[in-house]
């Protein structure tokens, strides 16, 4: 009871916070796909071009229904000026976009994004081109055969990241005793199911993954590193994947 009241707080008072100035692409609201892919943007114009290339050239070949869903949140670099111009121009099929009135932090962006998904399946990841749509197969691959939650392991980090990652998932795994080996890799795929029974607020979206496996998701890290391409910038703070 303590916990579902608690639960409920945190969704009103996330309700109250978070503000959407403008959405595209939700026409058909009762629509619905496999999987939802959910991409927080903030100040990452550079970037966005090559990965709507990369995310169209790989999910056509997907033998499922799914949107992508840009969560522009509070960029002061055009970022959502070439978010409409992208969406304008077809160049990314199923595309749709969230503008937040102000930066909100990365936590509110992913909220924001589930709570208008409608994919039974979701797919998170960042839009500093630092994993590559390629490996969304291989994830959606290990929740077909009957995972709850797949967390990408990143092998490549630069060096300096790497050791304050590598002491966060140390320190997470012995605090909330779950054994998985990259905790704050944002690139994740999990079901429906997972995603409603956590609420993110703070910097807890990066805890996400032991949350979820505490409550009972069946969960595995993928053995095949995620491939990690050269980043022009990580704009959510150092931890950011």
């Amino acid at each position: 009871m303590l916990a579902e009241m608690l639960t409920n707080l945190r969704q009103s008072l996330y309700k109250n916070n978070v503000s959407i100035k403008s959405r595209i692409g939700f026409d058909n609201l009762s629509d619905s796909n496999d999987v939802s892919i959910i991409i927080p943007a903030h100040n990452e114009k550079e970037n966005l071009f090559p990965l709507a290339k990369l995310l169209q050239s790989n999910l056509s070949k997907l033998n499922s229904t799914y949107e992508i869903i840009f969560i522009d949140d509070g960029s002061d670099d055009g970022t959502i000026t070439l978010l409409n111009e992208l969406f304008r121009a077809n160049t990314l099929q199923h595309m749709k976009i969230v503008q937040l009135r102000k930066h909100f932090g990365q936590a509110s962006a992913l909220q924001t994004g589930f709570n208008l998904s409608n994919g039974k399946i979701i797919v998170t990841m960042d839009a500093d081109l630092q994993c590559h749509p390629q490996d969304i197969q291989r994830f959606l691959e290990k929740i077909h055969d009957g995972y709850d939650l797949v967390i990408g392991w990143r092998t490549q980090v630069p060096t300096v990241r790497a050791l304050g990652s590598h002491l966060f998932n140390r320190l997470a795994r012995f605090l909330l005793k779950v054994d998985i080996r990259d905790i704050n890799c944002g690139f994740r795929a999990f079901q429906r199911t997972v995603a409603r029974k956590t609420h993110f607020y703070g910097g807890w979206h990066r805890l996400f993954p032991a949350l979820a496996a505490k409550q009972g998701a069946h969960y595995t890290s993928s053995e095949d590193p995620v491939d990690l391409t050269t980043a022009q910038k990580c704009s959510h703070g150092v931890q950011c994947s």
